[in-house]
């Protein structure tokens, strides 16, 4: 009973330093759009929603089509031409309700995505937690707040904070044997992102590996070993091991097929797409317009375009966050043998496929910063490859050093933002 009762006041701790944490971190980001917006020169670019005072910082480049939809609904002119159906319909319909509550549309967007993030970052942390400690879950959590296209998921009128929010809940869901809720959960991630699929095919393989169908780890997120309290990390192995094993398709139960109902955001969405334009994939057909050059081919994969502008330019500002993108997508893309080890063959197709898609169908890295924050399980792996390794003074030392360094890059990345540097 002691046990219990102490294992419940560390865990109210953990929640509380996540949520201070992601506070903390989104009061700094916003003081510093405001200092950069009221003392740096910017040339602001024509715009049709509101800026409301204090608050226009949040919103920039795709905001307005977020707005647009909220207020306005979806329109589609053919393919090749940007139309607002390459957004999906979770995040501005959530936007159109909070509307009704709040000042606008636009405000209700900054709400939801303060709340998702806020939201997302406490699942994250006890996510990791139950896997491995209360060290490693810090450290891993002040890394995804500090990375820096973390604003994305601060306040932005952006969706990835749903998504990001979405998905780590419909894993913790998995990890509880609640298939059913976990895809009904899921169902919001894939009607906010294309990217959504990736956590269909993440969802169902780590459920197929918890239930002993599929090879892999069976280990599960907060059930920790016998006799251990949770307040040390050296009670939780670095790495989960895979148990070697057969496809096993008598041990599959009908239940366990429930969470790939999280598909039927994708699905709705592509049947409104057909009754209104007549068209179901719309939101693919419009991305290789002009300005947006989504597309997948050997031009696009080799990533030519970078080179041309290192080759042009020189290091200047859009060359080194472009390369930083870039970087930041090869270390997720790179953890993925790491996230396997820790957490199952589940979180890794997951990580794969929410990056890798962006990856291999931009031209530039353009975006690429942010749609890394999604992939949560890598960071985690890196944060726990971070927090173990370093010997002696280094263990604390080293740490640190990313975590600073991170921290003044996001802190940067969020002034451009402000300031209408096109990032994403």
């Amino acid at each position: 009973m002691a046990t219990s009762r102490g294992t419940s006041r560390a865990r109210r701790r953990g929640w509380g330093f996540a949520a201070l944490a992601f506070v903390l971190v989104a009061l700094a980001v916003y003081a510093d759009a405001r200092l950069s917006i009221a003392f740096v020169s910017y040339k602001a670019l024509p715009h049709d929603w509101p800026d409301h005072r204090f608050l226009q910082n949040f919103a920039r480049y795709d905001s307005g089509w977020y707005w647009h939809i909220a207020t306005r609904g979806y329109f589609y002119n053919g393919p090749g031409q940007q139309a607002a159906v390459a957004f999906f319909p979770a995040y501005p319909t959530l936007m159109r309700l909070g509307g009704h509550v709040l000042v606008d549309p636009l405000v209700a967007g900054i709400a939801i995505n303060l709340l998702g993030g806020l939201g997302a970052v406490v699942l994250f942390w006890r996510w990791v937690e139950g896997f491995l400690g209360p060290r490693t879950a810090r450290f891993a959590l002040l890394l995804l707040c500090l990375y820096p296209f973390s604003f994305y998921v601060m306040g932005a009128v952006y969706s990835d904070a749903v998504f990001l929010l979405a998905a780590v809940a419909a894993f913790t869901l998995v990890e509880r044997d609640r298939p059913l809720l976990a895809g009904l959960v899921g169902i919001l991630a894939t009607a906010d992102r294309p990217v959504g699929i990736a956590l269909v095919m993440g969802l169902a393989v780590r459920q197929l590996e918890l239930s002993g169908v599929l090879p892999g780890s069976r280990r599960r997120a907060f059930v920790r070993p016998e006799g251990a309290d949770g307040g040390d990390d050296d009670d939780v192995p670095p790495a989960l091991g895979l148990v070697p094993r057969r496809v096993r398709l008598a041990a599959l139960r009908p239940r366990d097929l429930t969470v790939v109902v999280s598909v039927l955001g994708l699905v709705l969405f592509c049947l409104y797409l057909w009754h209104t334009f007549h068209e179901p994939f719309a939101f693919l057909k419009v991305g290789s317009s002009i300005g947006w050059s989504r597309k997948v081919d050997l031009h696009t994969i080799s990533k030519i375009d970078v080179f041309g502008l290192w080759r042009d330019y020189g290091l200047n500002v859009i060359t080194f966050w472009l390369t930083v993108q870039g970087l930041f997508s090869l270390v997720a893309l790179a953890a993925i043998p790491a996230v396997v080890r820790r957490f199952g063959w589940g979180y890794g197709l997951y990580t794969l496929v929410a990056v890798g898609m962006a990856f291999v169908s931009t031209p530039d890295f353009i975006g690429m910063g942010r749609y890394v924050v999604v992939a949560f399980p890598a960071f985690a792996a890196v944060g726990d490859i971070l927090a173990r390794r370093p010997a002696g003074r280094w263990r604390v030392v080293a740490p640190a050093l990313v975590l600073a360094a991170s921290g003044l890059l996001l802190l940067w990345m969020a002034s451009l933002y402000a300031r209408w540097v096109f990032l994403a």
